[in-house]
């Protein structure tokens, strides 16, 4: 007959963002009840949709109290409570294997038959419980992207109807106004999928809304990134019309048609948008986009010894640079969105044939390196399960295993918890996700669960005759 021997141990006071093998251990071998009841459920039950959180439960002695909730003499108080990580091995004679992690939701002081002897009942549930206590939805992607990686000025737009100013994204950050009496329309066009709110326009009904400004940025002087989403609609392509998206004005002299000075325009053709600097086109015309959707400009520029350079990239993949020897970048002071009566010199174009041009998620980083905002923006549509279910994890910092296999292509990502949306991913694709490892997660993609490989084969001389009606 085999035995199974059973070893466990708690980390009181784990810190649970912390690496598990970093946790403070204590073993509670010697406590444990081997005559009882050490049960565990792991995976989808009957007749279920779904994986549901695994569970454990034993007793252990308590002659002392030790874990006993809320007992001041406890050697470990005050860390008998909800949400202990335990850790429980089992050996049927091969060594010690890992049997369950999880986190303690009771303790149930309970007594032996005799009653004499005190004992305490744990129960435990894995990590698909765990992030379930007091989840809350995720704010959208592109404000999760925004969050990881803070600019120094960031204007989301995406303020109410009545509103007569674009509030900052930070914490008091200075908004953009409009320097007249006349604001642009608020609230006017849904933003990008990402952001999930309704955004301002600087061009309607084929004329300019109000411009937005804002004053004394004071930023790098030896770095600086500006991005920008935008969305072009056109009436009629017959006059290809331009749009002035942004302005911005520095210290220096980089930029040689106008020192100091950058913008970035957007024309309406008859295949779609083209991005490109002011009508002196310090970067030409760059490559068309599909109209009527929402893109992102990036414009980076850097100090390059007593030269500077400066690149564009739209939906995260790079147009065209430019560079100028003798020249310093100097620091972003003023940032104006929409029109100039006249820029530089020269006067702007008409945009009669505009339907609108909205803007949305204007951010200004110091530094040059910037992480890519388009897949945010457009909330992750065209991920896999499997790629989604990973970002989520990390993004959330649970520790995840997955299975290699091919898994379903997701549309755009919504706002839920994270285990809704992780649920999400598994409907989706018919995967399987369920509590395992080492205080973590588990998936195995469609692909896998369909094309698994032979477990037990059988001969036709290893069946029995088929039974015959009586």
């Amino acid at each position: 007959m085999v035995f199974l021997v059973v070893a466990g141990a708690f980390a009181f006071g784990a810190d649970p963002d912390a690496d598990p093998t970093t946790w403070p251990w204590v073993d509670f071998t010697a406590d444990i009840r081997v005559a009882d009841a050490l049960g565990k459920t792991v995976g989808r039950g009957d007749e279920s949709a779904t994986a549901d959180p695994s569970s454990c439960s034993f007793s252990l002695n308590n002659p002392v109290g030790d874990y006993t909730p809320r007992r001041a003499a406890s050697q470990y108080y005050p860390h008998v409570k909800r949400g202990v990580p335990v850790w429980v091995l089992a050996d049927v004679g091969d060594g010690y294997l890992d049997w369950y992690t999880g986190f303690v939701q009771t303790w149930a002081p309970r007594w032996d038959k005799s009653g004499k002897v005190p004992t305490i009942l744990v129960t435990a549930k894995g990590m698909l419980h765990q992030l379930t206590q007091g989840a809350a939805g995720f704010k959208p992607p592109l404000y999760r992207a925004i969050a990881a990686n803070l600019p120094v000025r960031w204007w989301p737009l995406e303020d109410g109807e009545k509103s007569f100013q674009g509030a900052s994204g930070l914490s008091g950050g200075s908004p953009l106004e409009s320097p007249g009496v006349v604001t642009p329309p608020y609230a006017a066009v849904n933003g990008p999928a990402g952001g999930g709110g309704k955004v301002v326009e600087l061009v309607t009904g084929g004329a300019y809304t109000a411009p937005l400004v804002a004053s004394g940025l004071n930023g790098s002087t030896t770095q600086w990134t500006v991005l920008i989403w935008y969305r072009l609609a056109t009436l009629s392509t017959a006059s290809l019309p331009t749009v002035r998206l942004a302005t911005w004005w520095t210290s220096g002299d980089f930029e040689s048609f106008f020192p100091g000075r950058f913008t970035v325009d957007v024309q309406g053709t008859d295949a779609g948008d083209v991005v490109y600097s002011d009508p002196a086109a310090s970067f030409g015309s760059l490559t068309e986009f599909t109209p009527g959707q929402w893109h992102l400009v990036r414009v980076s520029a850097r100090q390059v010894g007593t030269g500077c350079s400066a690149s564009v990239w739209v939906d995260g993949v790079l147009q065209d640079s430019i560079s100028e020897s003798s020249v310093t970048l100097g620091r972003i002071n003023d940032f104006r969105l929409g029109a100039e009566t006249a820029a530089g010199g020269v006067t702007l174009p008409a945009v009669v044939d505009v339907q609108s041009c909205a803007v949305a998620h204007v951010e200004i980083h110091d530094v040059y390196d910037v992480e890519d905002r388009y897949p945010a923006g457009i909330a992750h549509v065209g991920e896999t399960a499997v790629q989604r279910i990973q970002r989520l994890c990390n993004e959330r910092g649970v520790r995840l295993t997955v299975e290699d296999g091919d898994s379903a292509i997701l549309a755009e990502q919504g706002t839920k918890t994270l285990v809704e949306l992780l649920r999400e991913c598994e409907q989706a694709d018919h995967g399987m996700l369920t509590d395992a490892g080492w205080f973590g997660l588990h998936y195995q993609p469609h692909s896998i669960r369909e094309n698994a490989a032979v477990a037990l084969s059988l001969l036709k001389s290893d069946l029995g005759e088929a039974p015959e009606p009586v």
